[in-house]
């Protein structure tokens, strides 16, 4: 097999599969892991693939993002529990930062229960539907990303910053298996980063099929937060991993024996 058509079939793997380890593609291809590896590191300079833990992924400008309406039809009841569990911690008088995303949308959707309640968010839909409310709320301002409705600018990072809120409420697309919660891109990533520098405390809001995944820009560590409110099923092993790094997770699952708690 020549060198284009490796390439091209390693693009065609990776467009099937999340994450694809070099082994992985070495069989496939008949191959030796060396060879992969060099076929890597040209797709990468290329810019057509990221490189992480033993393999590669398409960035996702080559994924192509998902659309808002496909996210929001995806695990809905899941993120519905997640988004009660997560306005437990919301009292009266709060302010808040709402991340871009469907499982805080939910959120959004509950706190016409609380009392006094500013928000601060770069979500569109989440904007349109607090104008139904009587939340304050506090718009981000920046350039759109059309396929979600949302911020993500360089002004609005800096406007962001202007602010101080008593939590963020954020949302990201993976975590790995270093307990790092990753994002497509660096500007999500200094977003997301901002959001969490504004906040006296930041809760992960993430259910079990981010976990586990792979992403190019890192934008903390499940230790750095106050919390991760979550429907995911740990392992013993796991379990102590997260004890160890003094995490905090917040089930929204009823076994006892799923989560680990402070």
């Amino acid at each position: 097999m020549y060198l284009k058509q490796r390439q091209e079939e390693i693009m065609r793997i990776l467009k099937e599969n999340s994450f694809a380890e070099v082994d992985f593609l070495a069989e496939q291809l008949g191959v030796s892991t060396m060879t992969i590896r060099r076929d890597l590191q040209k797709l990468s300079e290329q810019g057509l693939v990221a490189r992480q833990h033993g393999g590669a992924f398409l960035p996702e400008e080559m994924r192509g993002e998902k659309d808002y309406g496909v996210k929001k039809t995806t695990n809905v009841d899941i993120k519905k529990q997640i988004a009660r569990k997560a306005l437990e911690l919301v009292k009266d008088g709060d302010t808040i930062f709402l991340d871009n995303g469907t499982t805080t949308y939910e959120i959004a959707a509950l706190l016409h229960s609380r009392y006094n309640i500013t928000v601060l968010t770069g979500d569109i839909q989440i904007a349109t539907l607090l104008l139904k409310t009587d939340v304050r709320l506090v718009l981000v301002g920046g350039v759109v990303q059309n396929q979600t409705g949302c911020v993500v600018s360089g002004d609005a990072r800096d406007f962001i910053r202007r602010f101080r809120v008593s939590k963020t409420f954020l949302a990201a697309p993976s975590i790995d298996k270093h307990w790092d919660v990753l994002t497509p891109t660096v500007d999500k990533a200094y977003y997301k980063q901002a959001a969490i520098s504004i906040a006296t405390e930041t809760y992960l809001v993430a259910d079990s099929s981010k976990f586990d995944g792979v992403s190019f820009s890192r934008i903390c560590n499940l230790r750095d937060l106050s919390g991760v409110i979550t429907d995911r099923i740990f392992t013993k092993q796991e379990q102590q991993e997260l004890i160890n790094k003094d995490v905090n997770i917040i089930s929204v699952v009823d076994d006892g024996n799923s989560a680990v708690k402070k």
